[in-house]
């Protein structure tokens, strides 16, 4: 199924069509995924954490992202590290790394939340690239079939060689 979409600036309309039907969104209740750009986020978490309080900080993290309007795509479970230099005066502490879309409107906001969090020794925020994707209206790849070259005999090569040298060999 192939989508078709287009916006009306003037009337702040969103139009999505498909070969079966026809959808009209108004762009004030709709979060398009393509307005949205994907960041990951890589925290360092202090280690006097138990395991529930360390599954309890990443679930605020999640509705911190979820409240901003934004969707999660992939999450690492907390590994402990040990660090190479020592960081709020800690030699170890917890990596914990998200995956998600956000407006970049709302990214400020959940930055200003992450400041706040006292368990955060150290945060590393970074915009990912989209992957590229390529969309073929309804007809699946074809690769030309690969046809040998006729076989040439070594007498045909021989007869040639001749006739363009001439006789002098």
């Amino acid at each position: 199924m192939s989508w078709n979409s287009k916006y009306n600036r003037d009337t702040n309309i969103l139009m999505h069509t498909n070969y079966t039907n026809i959808g009209i969104i108004s762009i004030d209740s709709y979060i398009s995924i393509d307005i949205m750009r994907q960041y990951e986020l890589t925290c360092l978490i202090s280690p006097e954490l138990s395991l529930e309080e360390l599954n309890s900080f990443r679930e605020k993290m999640l509705s911190f992202v979820q409240a901003e309007k934004g969707l999660l795509i992939e999450q690492k479970e907390p590994v402990k590290k040990n660090l190479a230099y020592p960081i709020k005066k800690r030699r170890d502490g917890y990596l914990m790394t998200l995956d998600f879309q956000i407006g970049p409107e709302n990214l400020e906001s959940l930055e200003k939340k992450m400041k706040t969090e006292n368990q955060i020794l150290r945060c590393f925020l970074t915009a990912k690239k989209a992957p590229k994707t390529k969309e073929i209206a309804g007809k699946p790849l074809r690769f030309p079939k690969k046809t040998a070259a006729p076989k040439v005999e070594l007498k045909e090569i021989e007869k040639k060689l001749e006739e363009i040298l001439g006789n002098n060999i």
